[in-house]
């Protein structure tokens, strides 16, 4: 199912190593195809470089979700609305359940 996503990520990382966009898919992939684990630590790599990235806290606080750690996962979430440029959508539902459309595409098991 991600085998060309995969493929194009590998091959945009052959191009630039370093490309932000190109890692953060990269750990979006195997976040998506159930590797939170290996996702979790590429996204906090990639925070390393990049910490004010929206998106990256935003798929961090997702394999966080699916790793356990609800109160880290909490506070990535609450930082990327904070970092996004424009006003943040809502993230949790009346039930509390959180509304992110990625994760809505792909749920967790």
């Amino acid at each position: 199912q991600f085998a060309l996503a995969r493929s194009h990520t590998t091959m945009a990382l052959e191009l630039d190593p370093e490309s932000i966009p190109a890692r953060e898919t990269k750990a979006a992939v195997e976040l998506f195809d159930g590797n939170a684990t290996r996702a979790k630590y590429e996204l906090e790599e990639l925070l390393k470089v990049a910490p004010r990235r929206a998106s990256t806290h935003e798929f961090l606080g997702i394999a966080l979700r699916r790793l356990g750690y609800q109160e880290k996962s909490a506070e990535h979430l609450d930082l990327a609305t904070k970092l996004r440029k424009h006003p943040p959508r809502p993230l949790y539902d009346e039930s509390g359940e959180y509304l992110f459309s990625f994760d809505r595409l792909f749920p967790f098991p």
